[in-house]
C-alpha cells in the first residue's frame, strides 16, 4: 500500500502537494532584486513583504482562488520601511474582530522623517476593508484577554507646531497624545478611558522627567513643552482635562525675577495654546 501511495505522489505531485500560488510572483520579483517575502495568510488572502536588499520593501496582498493569486492591494515605497505587524508572527491572519473576518496589519516607517504608522485591514468574503491607520501604532494586549489592542501616538498639534514671541521661538515636536483602540462591534474604537493604568503609568514617567528638568537653565524649551503637553493630552484622554490644564499652567509660572518681556511672552503662549487646544474659558 505504501509503495502504491508513493507512486501516486511521484506520478501526480500536484494532487499530493498544493503548489505555492505565489511561486510565479516570487520568481518575477527575484528578477528585480527582491528576496523571498515575509508572508502571512488566511481567509483566502496572502500578505507578502518583499525586501530589496534592505534598501526598500514592497508590500503586496493577494486574493487566492482556485490556486491562483491575484494582487488586490499594493503599497510600494522607496522612502519607508515596511513590515508585517506582530500579530502575524506565526504566519496567520488572526480572528481579532470576532465577526468571521481575519485581520491583516502592517507597519510603515518613513526613513526621512521617522514617522510611523500601523495600517489595519479586515479580510472577509474575498474583500479587503480598511479599519484604520494609526500613527506610531502597535499591537499590545493591555488587558491580557488574548485580543491585543492598538496603542497609538498622534500629534494633535501637528509635527511642526511652534510657539514664538519677540526673540523666543520653540517647537513642540514631542507633544504626543496616546490613545488605546479596542475591538468593539467588529472594528477598532477609542477605548482609552478603559485603560487608566496604562495612562497613569505614562503620565507618571513623563511627570518624573519634568520634575527633574529645568528648561530655563538647559535651554531645552521644546522638549519641556512637548512633554508637558503630552501629560496634558494623556490626562485629557481619561476625562481629567480641567485638572490637567491647571497642572500644565503651573509648569510655566511667571517668576518674580522675570523681565517684562518674559511675562508678556508667557501670556502670549498661554493665549495661543488656549485657542489651539480649545480650552474652555472657565478653565
Amino acid at each position: 500500500m505504501r509503495s502504491l501511495a508513493l507512486a501516486a505522489i511521484l506520478l501526480c505531485p500536484g494532487r499530493a502537494f498544493a503548489a505555492d500560488p505565489l511561486a510565479a510572483e516570487i520568481a518575477a520579483m527575484a528578477k528585480d532584486g527582491y528576496g523571498a517575502p515575509t508572508r502571512a495568510q488566511g481567509a483566502g488572502f496572502i500578505a507578502a513583504v518583499y525586501d530589496h536588499g534592505g534598501d526598500y520593501q514592497s508590500l503586496r496582498i493577494y486574493h487566492v482562488a482556485q490556486g491562483r493569486a491575484k494582487m488586490v492591494y499594493l503599497e510600494p515605497t522607496f522612502s519607508a520601511k515596511m513590515a508585517l505587524a506582530s500579530i502575524h508572527d506565526g504566519g496567520a491572519l488572526p480572528d481579532l474582530a470576532k465577526d468571521g473576518s481575519r485581520i491583516l496589519a502592517y507597519s510603515v516607517t518613513f526613513r526621512g522623517t521617522g514617522e510611523e504608522a500601523l495600517v489595519v485591514l479586515k479580510a472577509r468574503g474575498g474583500k479587503l476593508q480598511r479599519v484604520g491607520r494609526y500613527p506610531f501604532g502597535e499591537f499590545r494586549d493591555l488587558d491580557r484577554d488574548g485580543r491585543p489592542e492598538v496603542v497609538s501616538r498622534d500629534r494633535p498639534l501637528g509635527q511642526f507646531f511652534s510657539l514664538e514671541c519677540q526673540s523666543f521661538r520653540t517647537m513642540a515636536q514631542t507633544a504626543f497624545r496616546p490613545r488605546v483602540y479596542a475591538w468593539r462591534g467588529g472594528t477598532l474604537v477609542n477605548a482609552s478611558a478603559e485603560f487608566p493604568r496604562f495612562f497613569s503609568e505614562k503620565v507618571a514617567a513623563l511627570s518624573a522627567g519634568l520634575e527633574r528638568a529645568d528648561a530655563r537653565s538647559s535651554g531645552d524649551y521644546g522638549g519641556f513643552l512637548g512633554d508637558a503637553l503630552s501629560v496634558f493630552f494623556a490626562e485629557r484622554e481619561l476625562g481629567r482635562g480641567r485638572d490637567a490644564w491647571r497642572e500644565f499652567q503651573g509648569r510655566f509660572q511667571v517668576r518674580a525675577t522675570d523681565p517684562p518681556g518674559t511675562r508678556r511672552c508667557l501670556a502670549e503662549m498661554d493665549s495661543k495654546l488656549r485657542a489651539t487646544l480649545a480650552i474652555p474659558s472657565d478653565w
